[in-house]
């Protein structure tokens, strides 16, 4: 239901400025074409940058769903490599940043689920022949990811503490969510 509402809006809304011959998957190749740039910029320390072109290629993640949806072109191709393009958004990013204002076993354990979430993806892929389908508590957990991160930037542009605490607490919760989507996988 909340997904039905979030597309409708997003339908009615920025989805109308897209062409229709801009497909879901061409926004997924966005965001792969996003991570590069968006590392680089971290790792010569232009947060706001780098903040700026995180938040264009998180938003890319909703619209590329929601197109695929509403205009009904969902494909295989996007099922499989739109989760994967999140993963390694979050994964690059988690990697500079919590890393360094956070702690090593934090981004460690973010990037090692997420790991492991597309190796179990991958192998029911090859096994079963089933089409894998994002699952609410995947979806939930990369919104927390999100959330996270961006509350870890806005800690880094302004230096008040609370946006480190309330990052550091949306990561635990991401871990939580993401420990849940790996038995959601292995009971599929």
């Amino acid at each position: 239901m909340t997904q039905k509402f979030f597309d409708n809006l997003l339908a009615q809304s920025i989805l109308r400025l897209i062409p229709r011959l801009v497909l879901p998957n061409h926004v997924t190749m966005l965001r792969f074409i996003l991570i590069p740039p968006i590392a680089y910029l971290l790792l010569i320390d232009q947060m706001l940058w780098s903040f700026v072109l995180f938040v264009v290629a998180a938003l890319t993640d909703a619209i590329d769903g929601a197109m695929a949806r509403t205009r009904n072109q969902i494909t295989e191709w996007g099922e499989f490599f739109d989760p994967l393009a999140d993963k390694f958004l979050v994964g690059v990013v988690v990697m500079v940043l919590v890393t360094k204002y956070i702690s090593v076993f934090v981004a460690g354990l973010i990037v090692g689920i997420e790991l492991l979430l597309i190796i179990v993806a991958l192998h029911l892929k090859l096994t079963t022949q089933k089409r894998i389908k994002a699952q609410a508590m995947g979806k939930v957990k990369m919104a927390t990811q999100v959330l996270a991160l961006i509350l870890l930037f806005v800690y880094i542009l302004s230096s008040l503490p609370l946006f480190l605490i309330s990052a550091t607490w949306c990561f635990y919760l991401a871990i939580a969510f993401a420990v849940v989507s790996v038995f959601i996988y292995r009971s599929i």
